[in-house]
């Protein structure tokens, strides 16, 4: 039998405890339960310490705050498909979101994001009281301060761990959580108006480039233009003097005889000048429109310059919403913009090229006919000269026919061939470029802005307190069975029949 005292447990138990099932979960319960009232204070005292650690992890526990971008990306295909119809482009190579977040968390990006917003200083500065604390601890006994380059690349990882990008096919998320609510909206704002620039500028200056190239390339073709036309014109008056020279020789003999020579006819001499004079009255022309080309391209380059030199000043001081900011990306924008003036210098250069390009009007058609003239009376009777009519064409004839003019010609006409070709598609990559800017602003579309938290993600206060009044009275009420379960007494009657395997026979209450 045991009475309500308690009573020591045997040092050496003659019995085996029973298996663990229902019935002895129940009475385990019981005898915690009832635990608190053997140990009041015990249990008291467990209860207010549980609340105070509760309220104390509510009150102090480092905060969190989150913070968020969301980006719609959309293929564009109507503008390049009307701009270029015959355009093979696979629909991957347009892909809006395609390795966004790899260029988001790239080490340079971050590097220049800790820099700008110099976020190795401003974690020190707004760091918890908690954290401080434990910094302070773990920091004991060190002697050396931690370098700059050493402070970044702590940042760097910190950043890695507290910044999630995460994207789809239409979408691009950045996500942080900071212990500080206006540090994460500057770094969320920073991320999104960085990348949105990126893919700007990558975009853009893919195009730029190819135009720069072909434009480099055009320039050499140019001069081997002018060269070809050089050559042409030099071959064309030699043969012309030849062939004059050849049809003059009667003239000598007409001399010898004692006549008079008949004066040459004026067709051909008019028309190897009116020839030369129009080439040459078309190449001062070309010369002319190029060098007009090269000072509004220059100008052009210049104040571009200066305005991107002004945007770099104005970004290092103003956010990119200022009205200053946003006056010189438009101003920019309209610079990037051929002007209209240029393309119709380029439109007229084209067309300068073909006409020098094409054959030469003393080859390709009869030698223009002017009224004959009457020859000066001849001493004797000698044969009357042939008019112009019949000379004019067989010096055309002969000129067409010539080997060394066919060949010139040709070469002019395959270098003006190479000059056109390299000018249409510098024409086409200014229209790809212009579209591509157009398209731009609507390939991106911010659905969900970056806005500064109102609370903490973490920790969730309600929910902190709640569980700690929740656990304070289980606590008390386990605290205290333990006390009992260590003392190691007999409380509760099932305790003897289970350690000593012995029936219970009855329960005497102690004595009033």
């Amino acid at each position: 039998m045991v009475n309500g005292a308690d009573a020591e447990l045997p040092v050496e138990g003659s019995g085996e405890e029973g298996e663990f099932g229902l019935p002895q979960a129940k009475q385990l319960a019981t005898f915690f339960v009832r635990a608190p009232r053997r140990h009041p204070g015990l249990a008291a005292v467990t209860l207010v310490v549980t609340v105070a650690l509760g309220v104390a992890a509510a009150l102090f526990w480092p905060r969190s705050y989150d913070c968020d971008v969301r980006i719609l990306a959309q293929h564009q295909l109507v503008l390049p498909a009307l701009d270029n119809p015959n355009r093979q482009v696979p629909r991957e190579a347009d892909a809006p979101t395609k390795n966004a977040a790899d260029a988001i968390l790239q080490h340079d990006n971050l590097v220049a994001m800790i820099k700008e917003l110099d976020l190795a200083a401003r974690w020190q500065a707004t760091r918890q009281p908690a954290l401080r604390l434990k910094d302070a601890v773990l920091s004991f006994g060190a002697s050396s301060k931690r370098t700059e380059a050493e402070q970044t690349r702590d940042m760097i990882d910190l950043v890695r761990k507290r910044l999630s990008v995460s994207t789809d096919e239409s979408s691009i998320t950045i996500a942080v959580s900071w212990p500080d609510r206006q540090i994460g909206f500057e770094i969320v704002s920073f991320l999104q108006k960085n990348f949105l620039e990126a893919r700007y500028d990558s975009n853009v200056n893919v195009i730029v480039e190819a135009i720069h190239i072909l434009e480099e390339r055009a320039k050499p073709q140019a001069a081997e233009v002018d060269a070809a036309l050089a050559d042409l014109t030099k071959v064309e008056n030699e043969r012309r003097q030849s062939l004059v020279g050849v049809r003059g020789s009667p003239v000598a003999d007409t001399r010898q005889r004692g006549g008079r020579a008949p004066r040459a006819p004026a067709a051909v001499g008019a028309f190897t000048q009116s020839t030369a004079g129009a080439d040459a009255d078309v190449a001062r022309q070309l010369e002319d429109v190029r060098s007009r080309i090269r000072s509004i391209t220059q100008e052009r380059d210049r104040e571009l310059m200066e305005a991107h030199r002004q945007l770099a000043d104005a970004r290092a001081t103003l956010g990119p919403m200022h009205p200053t900011v946003v006056a010189l990306n438009e101003k920019i924008a309209q610079l990037e913009a051929p002007p209209a003036e240029l393309q119709a210098l380029e439109q007229r250069e084209r067309q300068l090229v073909a006409a020098l390009a094409a054959p030469a009007a003393s080859t390709a058609a009869p030698l223009p006919v002017a009224p004959p003239t009457v020859p000066a009376p001849l001493v004797v009777a000698t044969p009357t000269p042939a008019p112009a009519s019949s000379t004019s064409p067989s010096i055309a004839e002969s000129l067409r026919d010539d080997p060394q003019v066919a060949l010139a010609s040709s070469r002019l006409q395959a270098a003006s061939a190479k000059y056109n070709e390299l000018l249409s598609r510098i024409e086409a990559a200014n229209i790809e470029l212009e579209v591509t800017r157009a398209a731009f602003k609507y390939q991106y579309t911010v659905v969900r802005p970056p806005e500064i938290a109102r609370q903490p993600s973490k920790p969730n206060v309600p929910l902190v307190l709640f569980v700690t009044l929740l656990a304070a009275p289980l606590l008390g009420m386990l605290v205290a069975g333990i006390r009992d379960l260590v003392r190691g007494r007999f409380i509760e009657p099932w305790q003897v029949e289970r350690h000593l395997n012995l029936p219970l026979l009855g329960e005497l209450n102690p004595p009033p």
